[in-house]
């Protein structure tokens, strides 16, 4: 059996080892890094000389410059980039609507054939009501662009601003004469007193004349305002005039101070 003595002896000697190879290490590592702090101070040196070389000749300018511009170069890149990927996008979004709009094109030629009927009809109630007031019909046409339906309103006699509001008179009387008995149509046309604007006299009886006539035939009713001053009662038909005044329900005055809409003088 080992002596007390001895085992201490032993235990010495191995810290003594341990102490003596981890100073070897530090003095290793401490040379190593004595060395790379004089390669590191060998390097920035060179940099600084070469910097300072640089900087003499205003070269370090230059390049702080052309890197400046590099940058700049590099940012337009990427905008020009981005606005490529967005013509992609926009060219692709056209062709979409391009295959969009001639589907929608195909469906309203049919849509335009399938109502053909109703189509000839408005036609002739608008040549009809025309006629009515001019003697001579009007044409209603309806064609097919590109951009969907084109409505064209022509009455031959239309020389005058009160021609054309006569179109507009007959185009509204043809769309509540198709339309008057169907639940989502109010049951009334309205116009102001500005469709009679620049009309002659005679049009303007035979308009209201027929305006009264296709309101009692298809069950619709006519509102209308109109100056006290041109009301034609000397070319309305016989029996017109008294049937006139009795639809008259409301005669507005600037003759008193009351005599505006709802007793309010604007």
């Amino acid at each position: 059996m080992a002596k007390l003595e001895d085992v201490n002896q032993f235990h010495k000697q191995i810290v003594k080892n341990r102490k003596e190879y981890l100073q070897t290490e530090i003095d290793r590592l401490g040379k190593e890094i004595e060395k790379d702090k004089q390669l590191i101070k060998g390097i920035s040196d060179k940099r600084a000389d070469l910097l300072s070389i640089l900087q003499s000749h205003g070269a370090l300018d230059e390049y702080n410059g052309l890197q400046k511009q590099k940058n700049i170069l590099e940012q337009k890149v990427i905008e020009v980039a981005k606005k490529i990927s967005d013509l992609k996008k926009i060219e692709d979004y056209k062709s979409e609507l391009n295959i969009k709009r001639e589907e929608l094109l195909r469906k309203t030629r049919r849509d335009f054939q399938e109502r053909a009927s109703i189509v000839k009809n408005a036609m002739s109630l608008f040549n009809k009501n025309s006629e009515y007031l001019y003697s001579e019909a009007g044409i209603l046409s309806i064609d097919i662009t590109d951009t969907g339906y084109k409505f064209k309103v022509e009455i031959k006699r239309a020389r005058s601003q009160g021609v054309n509001y006569m179109k507009v008179f007959c185009y509204d009387l043809t769309l509540m004469q198709l339309h008057a008995g169907e639940a989502d149509m109010p049951g009334f046309v309205m116009h102001d007193s500005t469709i009679f604007d620049g009309v002659d006299e005679r049009q303007i009886a035979k308009a209201l004349e027929l305006a009264s006539i296709q309101s009692e035939q298809n069950n619709f009713q006519y509102i209308c305002t109109i100056n006290s001053d041109i009301i034609p009662y000397e070319d309305f038909t016989l029996g017109f005039k008294d049937e006139f005044k009795k639809n008259i329900v409301m005669t507005l005055s600037d003759k008193t101070e009351n005599g505006g809409l709802l007793g309010i003088r604007y």
